[in-house]
């Protein structure tokens, strides 16, 4: 049975084997009487004084999981027939509350099933506006808000990378960030039966040591507030004697840091003006083994919500995972960890695989305050500091940008006999002032290593001496500063399929109008300019209406948007590759003769420098094949077939007419929606189609490598698509 604290409530993971249907042949469970019966003195009495308190409680917590009820009573220190007047109020609230009496094996583990007792099991399947009334709210009245998504940053284990975390902070600050939002597994935890050889791993032990060296650990900045929900890690604590919600406890030492609950919640930002609308973000710590498909999880989530139940944003976490993607007008985010890889995850079943960054998002608001658009920055991390808990410091920024980084507090008698011990001492005199045996100091000295401390025995002169260096410090950022990389604009845009009459020229021209308003002069199109000529399909060439190579090159020749100072690279796809095949017309040179500015790269594929940055490689590629229901397993998948030294920093795949951002073995991959209509023939095979295109921002460094990658998708739907484009629109010509 499940384990609670003050009515935040640990996962119950019921299975098969440890709830069934009632059997009638079940006892009750007599301890849970005879425990009523001996605390009846001391247990909470329901009464309209804490009726709503202890009623929101049940309603947030039932929300959460399926709960036992006996399991309650203990937890809210109350009666049986005081939990029924709850979940009657529950059910006047609107809530459509389920009970239900099953059976259910005591001390379930893995080596003793225990006996079995009826309990009862009560379910809350909630709707709408009980979702609305547990949203937590944020008063903001700036048009554009700046927020950061962080997670799993499983402080107190030796895996921890507070510097990086710090790095992200400062960061944070610099881009005008107000609110940082952590999805869970704030610290380590601490690890149960078969995975306790993992508190090997930990430098800090318990819930108090863990809490505390949260509060004094984690970045402290000024004008930034964090709001947390917890994970698994840090839901461990409940499992424990003494039943600790450790995010009750780190809020209550840190005024900045915000707990928010358990595993997920709603979060709203609105306004205290005139306007009326809102922006809602949805936090969720998921649960479970990482899937096979980076996309999967967050993709199922968005599919199975109800048009009531949808927020503006869906912020996941728990696999380790980068990615995002619009779906249903649910912009996702995946957060991935600031921890490096920790043996748990090299043991797990299924291989974790550690990507490490944060997301920073500007939600721009129209004029009610409703959310408008999303430009977001991804910060990777390529690489992890070894022993950081041994070398980081906290961090204390304030508005006069100040920064400060105290030692170490001293905090008990171990490391005050630390701070006296002398480098080169000899280790007879450390024992005569400690007044301790050589063996014991043995066990002192690899807690001081433990503890992060730079000390160790040798021999010198034969004399055995301590030897004591100072840990060296790292006072600043470890990513450089955003003015000090280099910046490469770029457009990416993919599957125009002109000639087509589904073609939309005018989507096109108003891409091409942005990328001028941005001052960008580099646009990428990967592949399918065309729609080639399909001789083995006979119907598609009634879905022309320019037939052959001479007459597609010669109208993309002549409609082709022109617009001085910019420039566009292209690689042709497959429809493209028809012509060479119907009659040898290899129409990417043919093209580049007669517009200089449409400069032709490669076959399906190409490899290309931004002139700024020639270390830099981006990979142009417009593969075959169908579509796969997860997003992110034809980019990732590729990925993974990729050899060491081999891999681009950034890859951008067209042909799919879908919309991805996937973060995968340090390889930046972007699937690129297309810039047409819905054919015949797509709409005959059901096939997806997302209109739009990618402006994008990297901020590269000396080597070429992405140290940010800002990305803003602009999205056309049905309603932007314009009835016979192909006689209407005309090419847009404009200069500078």
């Amino acid at each position: 049975m499940s384990l609670f604290m003050g009515g935040m409530m640990e996962e119950v993971n019921i299975h098969e084997n440890i709830l069934e249907n009632i059997d009638d042949d079940a006892p009750l469970d007599s301890e849970f009487i005879q425990y009523e019966e001996e605390h009846k003195s001391e247990m909470i009495e329901i009464t309209e004084d804490n009726l709503k308190e202890f009623a929101d409680q049940l309603q947030f917590d039932t929300l959460t999981q399926e709960c036992i009820a006996e399991d309650l009573c203990k937890s809210y220190n109350i009666s049986k027939e005081d939990l029924f007047i709850l979940i009657h109020e529950l059910k006047k609230r609107g809530n459509n509350v389920v009970t239900m009496n099953t059976s259910a094996y005591k001390n379930v583990n893995e080596e003793e099933q225990g006996d079995k007792v009826q309990v009862t099991l009560i379910r809350n399947f909630g709707h709408e506006k009980l979702i609305n009334d547990l949203s937590y709210e944020i008063v903001d009245n700036d048009e554009n808000t700046k927020v950061m998504f962080i997670s799993d940053t499983r402080l107190g284990s030796i895996y921890e990378q507070v510097t990086i975390l710090n790095d992200l902070y400062l960061k944070a600050k610099q881009m005008g960030v107000k609110y940082v939002f952590l999805t869970g597994d704030v610290v380590e935890g601490i690890y149960s039966g078969i995975k306790s050889i993992y508190n090997t791993t930990l430098h800090k032990n318990g819930y108090e040591d863990q809490a505390e060296y949260v509060s004094q650990m984690f970045p402290r900045v000024d004008g930034i507030t964090t709001y947390f929900v917890t994970g698994e890690h840090d839901l461990s604590f409940l499992k424990t004697k003494e039943k600790v919600d450790i995010g009750t406890l780190i809020a209550s030492k840190r005024e900045d840091m915000i707990y928010l609950g358990p595993r997920r919640r709603k979060v709203t930002f609105v306004t205290d003006d005139k306007r009326n609308g809102n922006v809602s973000l949805y936090l969720q710590h998921s649960k479970g083994n990482v899937p096979y498909t980076v996309s999967y999880k967050p993709q199922q989530k968005i599919s199975s919500l109800r048009n009531e139940d949808k927020t503006d944003i869906l912020v996941t976490s728990h696999f380790a995972a980068c990615d995002s993607f619009l779906r249903r007008g649910v912009r996702s985010y995946q957060v991935p960890t600031v921890v490096a890889t920790t043996d748990e995850m090299k043991d797990a079943t299924t291989p974790v695989y550690n990507t490490i960054g944060a997301w920073l998002v500007n939600l721009e608001k129209d004029k009610k305050g409703n959310l408008k658009n999303t430009t977001q920055m991804w910060i990777p991390y390529y690489n992890t500091i070894l022993d950081d808990y041994k070398t980081a410091k906290a961090l204390y920024l304030n508005d006069d940008k100040k920064l400060f980084i105290p030692q170490q507090i001293l905090k008990d008698e171990k490391d005050k006999a630390f701070s006296s011990i002398k480098n080169g001492e000899t280790l007879t005199s450390v024992l005569d002032r400690l007044n301790i045996s050589e063996l014991k100091f043995g066990g002192l000295l690899e807690e001081f290593i433990l503890r992060g401390y730079n000390i160790n025995i040798i021999e010198k002169d034969g004399k055995m001496i301590i030897s004591k260096k100072r840990n060296k410090s790292i006072s600043k950022g470890i990513k450089p500063e955003i003015d000090e990389l280099t910046k490469i604009s770029e457009t990416w845009i993919s599957d125009s399929h002109l000639c087509n009459e589904a073609q939309q020229l005018n989507m096109i021209n108003q891409i091409y109008s942005e990328t001028l308003e941005r001052g960008i002069s580099m646009v990428r199109h990967f592949g399918d300019i065309s729609d080639g000529d399909y001789s083995n399909r006979s119907d598609h060439r009634y879905e022309l209406f320019r037939l052959g190579a001479s007459r597609q090159i010669e109208y993309i020749v002549n409609y082709w948007p022109k617009i001085d100072g910019i420039t566009t690279e292209f690689i042709v796809g497959n429809h493209d590759l028809t012509h060479e095949k119907n009659g040898g017309a290899f129409i990417g040179p043919i093209i580049e003769s007669y517009r200089p500015d449409l400069k032709f790269v490669g076959s399906e594929h190409a490899y290309v420098n931004p002139e700024d940055s020639p270390k830099t490689t981006i990979e142009m590629f417009h593969p075959g094949g169908g579509c796969a229901s997860s997003l992110s397993y034809r980019p990732q998948k590729y990925i993974d077939k990729m050899e060491p030294g081999t891999k681009p920093n950034a890859v951008g795949m067209g042909h799919f007419h879908q919309s991805h951002f996937l973060s995968y073995r340090n390889v930046i991959a972007l699937l690129l929606p297309c810039l047409t209509s819905k054919s015949n023939f797509a709409i005959r095979q059901g096939l997806e189609n997302t209109m739009g295109a990618y402006f994008i921002n990297m901020y590269v460094n000396s080597k070429g490598e992405i140290e940010m990658f800002e990305f803003e998708e602009k999205r056309f739907t049905q309603k932007d698509v314009k009835k016979d484009d192909y006689l209407k629109t005309k090419q847009l010509v404009l200069k500078r």
